[in-house]
């Protein structure tokens, strides 16, 4: 095997090559919070150099929620024929392109003047930047029902578009890593407690992404390898319901390093999967 052999996924895609540019968050959204010009040229040269896969950097699923004002966001149809352009692009010399899909939860500055939420109202530990980020607000049943929709939206909207699969991001302490981690999650009541609980926000997304999805879409959940508050991203995912559901949630599954944020303890569990291993 080498880099430049084609693979092969469970469900059907090739990508023609090993080589994957990651996702980036490139903060380059035109006014109307939509792919710019100077991005479709970085696409442009990104796609030129011959990667199989290119994962965009974070697409927000609600323009009220932003991590800055550069991000791009994609919640209905407004301006989907600049997003049809980026998939044209990005795909132009053969690669598949994943859009990298977001919501920052409580990870939103507070000049921004947006109302921040997160699974409870605790906020950012910083140190001396704390005071830059607000106390979220505690997210309701409903709100969370309302966040699964717009998360499969965007995916149902990004396949529409010309791209070929999304990646949930779950890691990095935006609002899927917030459900996940014990120290910012401190709810008692379905979303919260035992990680079963906290899993389920994250399990939730997914499985409503692939319905809205074709199957021959990828879903790709990206968690941290070291989720903060420290766990096993082999132990949520063991509580996924499988039975349940009539095909395989994703079709490839990563993890990402996050050491900057946790500092692993004796109970973390470090889970190494492969690049490319299939869900089950």
């Amino acid at each position: 095997m080498t880099a430049f052999q084609p693979l092969h996924l469970p469900n059907g895609t090739v990508i023609p090559n090993r080589i994957a540019k990651a996702a980036m968050e490139e903060n380059l959204a035109d006014a109307g919070q939509g792919p710019s010009a100077e991005l479709l040229r970085l696409y442009q040269a990104w796609a030129d150099g011959g990667a199989g896969l290119l994962i965009t950097g974070n697409v927000m699923v609600d323009r009220r929620a932003m991590t800055g004002p550069g991000g791009v966001v994609l919640e209905d149809e407004r301006q989907l024929d600049k997003f049809r352009e980026w998939a044209r692009i990005s795909r132009a010399q053969g690669a598949q392109v994943w859009m990298q899909i977001n919501h920052p939860g409580r990870q939103m500055q507070a000049n921004l003047g947006q109302q921040t939420v997160a699974p409870s109202a605790v906020a950012l530990e910083l140190g001396g930047l704390s005071k830059m980020f607000p106390v979220p607000k505690a997210l309701d049943e409903a709100e969370i029902q309302t966040l699964i929709q717009r998360y499969a939206r965007t995916a149902q909207l990004a396949e529409q578009a010309g791209f070929t699969g999304v990646q949930v991001h779950a890691a990095h302490g935006y609002l899927l890593s917030q459900f996940l981690s014990p120290l910012s999650n401190k709810r008692s009541d379905r979303w919260g407690g035992p990680l079963e609980n906290r899993a389920r926000f994250l399990l939730e997304v997914v499985k409503a992404v692939r319905a809205a999805v074709a199957p021959s879409f990828c879903v790709r959940p990206m968690p941290s390898r070291w989720c903060s508050g420290s766990m096993s991203w082999r132990l949520i995912w063991s509580s996924f319901p499988a039975a349940a559901m009539k095909r395989p949630p994703c079709r490839a599954m990563p993890v990402t390093d996050e050491p900057w944020r946790v500092k692993p303890t004796s109970w973390s569990l470090p889970v190494r999967l492969p690049l490319w291993r299939a869900c089950r």
